[in-house]
């Protein structure tokens, strides 16, 4: 029998996965909340980081092919189970369609190379780009770059950490020459390169964030203090308005790469400092977001599957575009699909890189 994890699970932080996740959904079905849309699309994807540099172990004792792995059961075991299947019915699909080999296959080649397009935007380089680009994940798995963006921005992050050897400002040091390389990339590389290398060498600042906030007991000193709470928001309100739009699966940073990081870290703040009162003045509301915070993966892989099968019928209804559809999207992508991540837990626990019932209450990277 296997051993249980018994680790203790933070709730907030699932509350604060729900909230991210939540805003995916809204961002990726283009449900326009306003003020709550564009705020929300600055740190979306930058919380999941940050929380991750949050709950970071810490351990001299492991070495870097240690950690590896341990990662790669973590993200990359259920990367490669989610595009068998996203991307594999596709290439099947294609093939008894009898298209051309490489077309049928294409959905495998960009499950591979793990990037939602092949070239940037011109508008965010400095050298020339193709005209036309290539779509690579286009079989409804395109949200799944996170889970290699995820991993190869932590075993940089481990590099980084074990290089540094304990050592704060070399830390500080080798995270700047980071930075600067991602940002060399930014500007003068018109690949977007496979598994968000280019952008992982900047995303793992957002560790280092979340890391600090633990280590140094920086989170819980600035919770002590709502007029720093605010000052937060409102640092981040108005340099969101600044930088302007993002997309960090494409590399687009806005208008600098600094103020994006300081957009993104601002924001996964207020939402850890949002979180943290709705779990002492909302258990119930608690209560439902931590429940969906445990199960971002299963939603985060499949959403888009749900997406497109209410998109076709509600042309059947002729509803297609409207508010009502978006929201019925964004509801049952919740309701489906969260029932599919605990049954997946459950009954296919290899998916997630787990060999038996795992009783795991502590958010884990």
């Amino acid at each position: 029998m296997t051993k249980l994890q018994t680790t203790k699970r933070i709730i907030w932080i699932d509350v604060a996965k729900a909230i991210g996740i939540l805003l995916v959904l809204v961002n990726h079905v283009m449900l326009d909340l306003g003020l709550v849309t564009f705020l929300g699309g600055m740190f979306y994807m930058p919380v999941f980081f940050v929380l991750s540099g949050y709950t970071f172990k810490e351990s001299t004792k492991e070495s870097l092919a240690a950690f590896i792995k341990n990662k790669a059961k973590r993200l990359l075991i259920p990367y490669l189970c989610f595009q068998l299947f996203l991307a594999g019915a596709y290439s099947i699909k294609n093939i008894v369609e009898h298209q051309p080999f490489i077309k049928a296959i294409f959905p495998v080649i960009g499950a591979f190379y793990s990037r939602n397009a092949l070239y940037a935007s011109e508008k965010d380089v400095l050298v020339k780009v193709p005209a036309n680009n290539i779509n690579l994940m286009s079989s409804l798995n395109a949200p799944l770059w996170f889970l290699t963006g995820l991993f190869t921005s932590l075993v940089i992050y481990k590099i980084i950490l074990k290089v540094a050897d304990k050592n704060k400002k070399k830390e500080v040091c080798y995270l700047a020459i980071s930075v600067l390389i991602g940002v060399i990339f930014k500007y003068f590389c018109p690949i977007l390169l496979p598994w968000s290398i280019d952008t992982a060498f900047i995303s793992v600042a957002f560790l280092h964030v979340g890391r600090l906030l633990d280590r140094e007991q920086l989170f819980e000193r600035l919770c002590k203090k709502p007029i720093n709470i605010c000052m937060i928001v409102l640092v981040f309100t108005l340099s969101s308005f600044l930088n302007g739009s993002v997309n960090m699966s494409i590399r687009e940073f806005g208008k600098s790469v600094l103020l994006y990081l300081l957009v993104g870290s601002l924001g996964t703040m207020s939402v850890m400092f949002l979180s943290k009162w709705i779990e002492k003045n909302l258990k119930n509301v608690a209560v439902v977001l931590e429940y969906i915070g445990r199960h971002t993966i299963g939603i985060l892989a499949l959403h888009l599957i749900v997406f497109e099968i209410i998109s076709i019928l509600a042309t059947r209804f002729g509803v297609a575009g409207t508010i009502g559809e978006k929201l019925v999207k964004i509801f049952l992508a919740i309701v489906i699909l969260v029932p599919i991540d605990w049954a997946i837990e459950k009954y296919l626990p290899f998916v997630y890189g787990k060999r038996g019932e795992v009783n795991e209450k502590r958010y884990v990277n």
